[in-house]
């Protein structure tokens, strides 16, 4: 993976399943909520990524 990527998404997605699989596999939506939060956080991330860039 690229040391310069400042959120990898996919990544987050992996943690959370091996961390909460068990306990998510008979609560599915606790498991969409935290997959939720994920993409909301990597989206923060994304956008201020983009205002720093157009700041340059």
């Amino acid at each position: 993976m690229k040391d310069s990527k400042p959120y990898d998404a996919v990544a987050e997605v992996r943690k959370h399943r091996k961390m909460f699989g068990i306990i998510h596999w008979n609560n599915p939506e606790l498991f969409k909520s935290k997959l939720k939060a994920a993409r909301e956080k990597y989206h923060e991330r994304l956008l201020e990524v983009n205002s720093f860039v157009a700041e340059r």
